[in-house]
C-alpha cells in the first residue's frame, strides 16, 4: 500500500514539474510573440514617422520652388508689359507718320525678345518619384496637379514654345531683314524708317505681338493667383502639422 502511494505521489510531482514547464514555456513564447509585435509596431510607426518628415520637407521645399516660380512669373509679367509699351509706341509713330526718334533704337533692338519664365521645378521632380501619394491632403494634391500639370506645363510647352517657334520662323527673320542691330549695345535701327512705316507685313507682326503678349500676361496673371492658392494651402497645412 505505501510503495503504491510513493508511485502516486511521485506521477504528481512529475505532472506538476511538466505542467510547470509547460507554462513556463508558454510564457516564454508569449513574451517572444509579444516583442515581436512590438518591434513591428515601432517599425511601422517610424516608417510612418518617416514617411511623415519626408511629406514635411518635400512640401516644404514646394512651397519655395512657388515663391522662386512666382518672381521669375512677375519678372515676365514687367517684361511683356514694357514689351506692349514699346510695340504700341511704334504703332503711334506709324499711325500719326512721325520721324525717326533715337528713343526708337531701344524699341528695335528688343523688336525680336521676349522673356521666357525659368521655373523652379525640383520639388515637384522629386514628388514625382516619391509618389503623388505621400501627399496627404487632398486639397493640396489637386492644387499641385493644377499648377504643376496644367497651368506650369501650358507655359513651357504652349505658349512659351509658341513665342520660340515665332521668333525662328517669323521675327528674327522678319529683324535681320530690316533691322540693323549696333554692335557695341541692345540698341537697333531700321534700314528704312519710312519704308517700314508703310509695310504692312512689320505693322502686322507688331500688331500680332501686342495680341501674343496681352493674351501671355492673362496667362501668367491666373497662373500666379493658382500659386498663391497652392502655397496658401501649404502654409497652413504646415502651421497645422507642427502644432
Amino acid at each position: 500500500m505505501i510503495k503504491f502511494f510513493r508511485k502516486i505521489r511521485q506521477k504528481l510531482l512529475t505532472e506538476n514539474k511538466f505542467n510547470r514547464y509547460f507554462i513556463y514555456a508558454i510564457g516564454e513564447i508569449l513574451l517572444v510573440v509579444i516583442g515581436i509585435l512590438i518591434a513591428l509596431q515601432i517599425n511601422n510607426w517610424n516608417e510612418r514617422q518617416n514617411l511623415s518628415n519626408t511629406e514635411l520637407a518635400l512640401i516644404e521645399e514646394l512651397d519655395d520652388n512657388l515663391k522662386a516660380s512666382k518672381k521669375e512669373i512677375q519678372l515676365v509679367i514687367e517684361s511683356h508689359k514694357q514689351s506692349i509699351r514699346w510695340h504700341k509706341e511704334l504703332i503711334y509713330h506709324i499711325n500719326k507718320d512721325l520721324p525717326y526718334s533715337n528713343k526708337l533704337d531701344t524699341i528695335f533692338g528688343n523688336i525680336a525678345t521676349w522673356a521666357s519664365p525659368y521655373l523652379t521645378l525640383s520639388a515637384f521632380e522629386t514628388l514625382k518619384i516619391e509618389g503623388l501619394g505621400i501627399i496627404k491632403s487632398k486639397k493640396i494634391k489637386d492644387w499641385i496637379t493644377l499648377v504643376y500639370e496644367s497651368d506650369f506645363n501650358y507655359i513651357i510647352n504652349d505658349y512659351d514654345r509658341y513665342e520660340w517657334e515665332r521668333a525662328k520662323q517669323t521675327t528674327l527673320p522678319f529683324a535681320e531683314k530690316y533691322i540693323r542691330r549696333d554692335l557695341e549695345s541692345d540698341l537697333a535701327i531700321p534700314n528704312d524708317f519710312d519704308k517700314l512705316k508703310r509695310n504692312n507685313e512689320f505693322i502686322n507682326l507688331l500688331h500680332s505681338n501686342i495680341w501674343l503678349r496681352e493674351n501671355g500676361l492673362e496667362l501668367y496673371e491666373l497662373v500666379i493667383k493658382d500659386i498663391d492658392t497652392l502655397s496658401n494651402h501649404i502654409e497652413s497645412e504646415l502651421k497645422l502639422r507642427r502644432k
